[in-house]
């Protein structure tokens, strides 16, 4: 923070501290003031932004037309990399028991409600499967966890979440064995053979 943006700051802190002795007046000298003095501080603090993101995007730049990729991933790494990384999630440091917790609370969440349903639903699926008029369907139509993986991978990022609060994001980052489950794989093999 360079000096100008320090004393506007100490100006600013001063000014509302009198204004609020004072009572906190909507008017007069003491309110123009602090007005004042909080209007020169947040313009001070919009100009250092600004020259800060320049600044940056400057350094990337540079790294990027020097073909210095050490440089341009410290830079990067020093602005949209968090500091402190995520080291516990519910209390559980280890990481294949958060990973099962996980596993664990997806596949209650989106596990069926009724059975008899779930399973009538699926023979009304293979016997539609099996009246099927076209190309034969193969093993390269199939659902399995390459094809998963892939449409997670292209999930578009910042929509909302579903029922119970997952989100594009929580798949794209999550561990590889949450979505490569047995489900799909399983599903198929156990359906051709």
């Amino acid at each position: 923070m360079g000096e100008e943006l320090r004393i506007a700051k100490a100006a600013s802190v001063e000014s509302n501290n009198m204004w609020k002795a004072a009572g906190k007046p909507r008017q007069g000298p003491i309110y123009e003031k602090r007005k004042r003095c909080r209007s020169v501080y947040r313009q001070l603090l919009r100009e250092e932004e600004k020259r800060e993101k320049i600044s940056y995007s400057n350094d990337l730049h540079e790294a990027l037309l020097r073909k210095n990729g050490k440089m341009f991933w410290n830079r990067w790494q020093a602005k949209f990399e968090s500091p402190m990384p995520c080291s516990q999630v519910h209390g559980c440091v280890d990481d294949s028991v958060i990973m099962n917790k996980a596993v664990d609370h997806f596949r209650q969440s989106y596990s069926c409600n009724n059975k008899s349903r779930a399973e009538a639903l699926f023979d009304q699926f293979n016997r539609s499967r099996s009246a099927y008029v076209g190309d034969l369907l193969s093993a390269s139509h199939a659902v399995d966890s390459e094809l998963v993986s892939k449409v997670v991978f292209d999930l578009h990022q910042g929509k909302a979440p579903d029922i119970v609060g997952l989100t594009g994001e929580h798949l794209q980052y999550c561990h590889p064995s949450i979505l490569v489950g047995p489900t799909f794989d399983q599903t198929i093999s156990n359906d051709n053979s």
